[in-house]
C-alpha cells in the first residue's frame, strides 16, 4: 500500500511474469500496467469504449512516478530483455511481398517467437508510432520489435489507442492507421447494438436472428418491460446494464420489479438461466474479430480466444442473485474472488480462464460437434456487423477521406446455454488486451503481432499519386449497386482499374491472414447479401469474384498478376479494354443520371490512394 503525494491511499500488486516483464495492478481503479524494458508503464484499455475520467489517469501516471525508485533494482535485467522475445528466435524479412508486382509491400510484425532480420535504412524515418496513454504493453512491445519508435508529432503511421471524434477522422493522411472506425459506437453501445439488430429481427424472419436475449431500453420501453415482468413465468430472471460500461460494472440480477429504476438510462435483458456448466461454473468466450474496412466489408475471426469462468458454482435460486462471482463472468469481477486461479497455460484446461481451444477439446471429448458451435457463431458476429453497416458506413463516407486509415478489432462476448446454443452478450471496441500472467502474453502477443501485419502498414511514398474515380467507374458503381444482387455475375466482365485495386488488396490482405479466418467475402457468404440494408458495390464484386471461378481458383490471381503487370491498378487513363458500357436496358445517360442525383459517392470513393493498394 502506498500513499501518493495528494494523500490518496493506493493498493497494488505486483507480479513478475518473466522476461524482464512486470505488471502492476491498482485495486482501486482497476486498472493494470505492464512494466518492459524501457522501464516506464502503460495502461491498458478496457474492455469496451467508455467515458474514460482523465484526472484518474493523471492520478495513476503520478502514483508509477513514485515507482521508479522500485524498478531501478530490476534495471539491469529489464534493459537487456525484450518483454515478449524468447532466445531462440526466427528472423523474418522487414517486408511482406505483394503477391503481384508494381504493388508495394507492407510491414511484418514479429511475433514472440520472431526477429526481424534486417532493417532498411531508407526506412527508419518514417517508423514512427503515435504515442498514447493506453496503448496496451502487448502492442507496444510488438511495434517495438518491428522497428517503430513512439512519437507525439503528426508524422506517424500507426496508433493504437481510444476512439476519437467522428470529424478528427479526417486529419487522417492516405499512410496513417487508427485503430477504430468512426461510428463503431453503434456496435459498443448495448443500446444501439439492440435496435440495429431489432431493425434486422422486424424485416426478416425472426429466427435469422435469434440470437440476442430479449431486450428492453429504459426508460422508452419502461411499460412494456413491466408488461413482459407481469405475464412471465415467476422463475424467469432479468439482467440490467448500463448502456456504455466495461468489466462488469453496474451489471445487476433484478430480484424484484421496484429495484428497476425508472428514470435511468439502461437496459434490461431476460437473463439466460440455462447457461452450459463447466465444473458446475458459468463461462464464457471472449472471440476476436477483425474488420479491415467496411466497405467492402471485409471481416476476419481469430481461430483462438478466451473462455472466462465464474469463480463460484452456479445456482438458480433466488438467494444466489446478488452473488457476482457466481452469476458473472468478467475477469475484472471474478479476479477479487479468493478463489480465483490464475491461469499460467490456458492450454491445459485449468484455473479460470482458458484458451478457445481448449474449451473445444474439452467438449469434443464429450461427443459436442464444436465445428457446429464455431459455425453458429460465425454467423452471429457477421449478422451482428451487417446491422450497423447503414450507420458506420454513413459515418465512414461523412468523415474519413481514406478508407485505409481505419481497422478494428472487437471483442464479441458469446455465451453458451445447455443446449449448446450460442447467444450474444454485448460487443466491445476495446477488447483488453492486457497481459496479467503468461497466458496473456502468450495468446494475446501473437493476437497482436498477427493483426498489425493483416492490417497492411505502409512506408509513405510520395511518388504515388492519388486518383478519382472516372466517371466510367462511378457509372458502373451505381448500375450494379441499384441491380442490387441481380446480374452479378457482368460484373465481372470488364474489370476498371479501381475494380483491380480493390481485388489486389482483398487478395494481398488474405495471404496476410495467418491466424485468423476470414469469414466476408468468401465462396459461402453470399446467402448474408439480402440482410444488408444498402447493396454496396465493392460486396457484389467481391461476392461475384469469390462465387466465380476466379475467386475458387489460382486463374483469379494470375489475371490480376497480368493486370498489375501492366500496371492496370495505377493508371489514369485506362484503355477501352477496362472501361466499362452498360447493358442494352439502359443508356450511359440514364446511368450517369442515376450517379448525379441519388448515389452520392462517399469521400474515399472520391480520391484513392495508390501508396495504400
Amino acid at each position: 500500500m502506498f500513499r501518493s503525494e495528494d494523500d490518496c491511499i493506493f493498493e497494488i500488486e505486483c507480479h513478475r511474469l518473466g522476461n524482464g516483464l512486470f505488471t502492476l495492478f491498482d485495486a482501486n481503479y482497476e486498472m493494470d500496467c505492464v512494466l518492459g524494458e524501457s522501464s516506464t508503464c502503460t495502461l491498458n484499455e478496457n474492455e469496451n469504449e467508455i467515458e474514460s475520467c482523465q484526472t484518474e489517469f493523471d492520478e495513476f501516471d503520478n502514483l508509477i512516478k513514485q515507482f521508479e525508485s522500485i524498478l531501478e533494482m530490476s534495471s539491469e535485467s529489464i534493459q537487456h530483455s525484450s518483454p515478449h522475445q524468447s532466445t531462440d528466435q526466427t528472423p523474418i524479412p522487414f517486408y511482406n511481398p505483394s503477391l503481384f508486382p508494381n504493388t508495394p509491400p507492407t510491414i511484418n510484425f514479429p511475433r514472440p517467437d520472431q526477429k526481424i532480420e534486417f532493417f532498411p535504412r531508407e526506412v527508419q524515418p518514417f517508423l514512427f508510432w503515435k504515442h498514447s496513454a493506453i496503448t496496451p504493453n502487448i502492442v507496444k512491445s510488438c511495434v517495438r520489435d518491428a522497428g517503430f519508435r513512439t512519437t507525439s508529432g503528426d508524422n506517424w503511421i500507426g496508433y493504437f489507442g481510444k476512439h476519437m471524434k467522428a470529424n478528427c477522422f479526417k486529419t487522417l493522411s492516405p499512410s496513417q492507421k487508427f485503430n477504430h472506425f468512426p461510428g463503431s459506437f453503434q456496435l459498443g453501445r448495448k443500446d444501439n447494438l439492440y435496435r440495429n439488430i431489432n431493425k434486422l429481427q422486424l424485416k426478416h424472419p425472426r429466427h435469422e436472428f435469434n440470437f440476442l436475449p430479449q431486450t428492453f431500453i429504459l426508460p422508452a420501453d419502461y411499460e412494456a418491460f413491466k408488461h413482459s415482468w407481469d405475464t412471465q413465468k415467476a422463475d424467469t430472471r432479468w439482467i440490467q446494464k448500463p448502456l456504455a460500461s466495461a468489466r462488469g460494472i453496474g451489471v445487476e440480477l433484478v430480484q424484484n420489479f421496484s429495484d428497476i429504476p425508472r428514470d435511468k438510462s439502461l437496459i434490461v435483458q431476460r437473463y439466460i438461466s440455462n447457461p452450459l456448466l463447466v465444473n458446475e461454473s458459468k463461462c464464457d468466450l471472449r472471440i476476436y474479430v477483425y474488420v479491415t474496412s467496411f466497405d467492402p466489408l471485409r471481416v476476419y475471426i481469430y481461430k483462438d480466444g478466451v473462455v472466462r469462468f465464474a469463480t463460484e458454482k452456479y445456482s438458480n435460486s433466488e438467494e444466489s442473485l446478488s452473488n457476482r462471482f457466481m452469476h458473472l463472468t468478467n475477469y475484472s469481477v471474478n479476479k477479487m474472488n479468493p478463489n480465483f486461479s490464475l491461469t499460467t497455460d490456458g492450454n491445459q484446461a485449468e484455473g479460470h480462464k482458458w484458451t478457445l481451444h481448449a474449451f473445444w477439446r474439452i467438449l469434443r471429448e464429450k461427443g459436442i460437434d464444436t465445428d457446429r458451435i464455431w459455425e453458429e457463431i460465425k454467423s452471429i458476429v457477421l449478422k451482428t456487423i451487417i446491422s450497423a453497416d447503414s450507420c458506420i458506413n454513413t459515418c465512414i463516407n461523412s468523415n474519413l477521406k481514406f478508407r485505409e486509415c481505419a481497422h478494428e478489432l472487437f471483442g464479441f462476448d458469446i455465451m453458451l446455454d445447455a443446449d449448446y446454443k450460442p447467444w450474444l452478450l454485448e460487443v466491445n471496441i476495446s477488447p483488453s488486451l492486457h497481459s496479467v500472467s503468461e497466458f496473456d502474453v502468450s495468446l494475446k502477443s501473437q493476437l497482436v503481432a498477427n493483426l498489425l501485419t493483416l492490417a497492411g502498414y505502409r512506408i509513405p511514398n510520395s511518388s504515388l499519386c492519388q486518383l478519382n474515380l472516372t466517371a466510367n467507374e462511378r457509372s458502373k458503381h451505381a448500375y450494379f449497386a441499384r441491380k442490387g444482387t441481380q446480374h452479378t455475375s457482368k460484373i465481372l466482365s470488364i474489370l476498371t482499374p479501381d475494380d483491380t485495386r480493390v481485388l489486389i488488396e482483398t487478395e494481398d490482405e488474405f495471404n496476410r491472414a495467418g491466424n485468423f479466418e476470414r469469414i466476408f467475402p468468401n465462396e459461402t457468404t453470399e446467402k448474408y447479401l439480402h440482410f444488408f440494408p444498402t447493396q454496396r458495390y465493392y460486396n457484389l464484386l467481391l461476392n461475384a469474384w469469390y462465387t466465380s471461378v476466379y475467386g475458387k481458383t489460382n486463374k483469379g490471381i494470375s489475371l490480376l498478376k497480368s493486370l498489375a503487370e501492366s500496371n492496370t491498378h495505377t493508371t489514369r487513363n485506362p484503355p477501352k479494354s477496362h472501361e466499362w458500357t452498360p447493358t442494352n436496358s439502359w443508356s450511359l445517360t440514364q446511368v450517369k443520371r442515376i450517379t448525379a442525383k441519388k448515389c452520392k459517392m462517399p469521400l474515399f470513393h472520391q480520391k484513392r490512394s495508390l501508396s495504400n493498394i
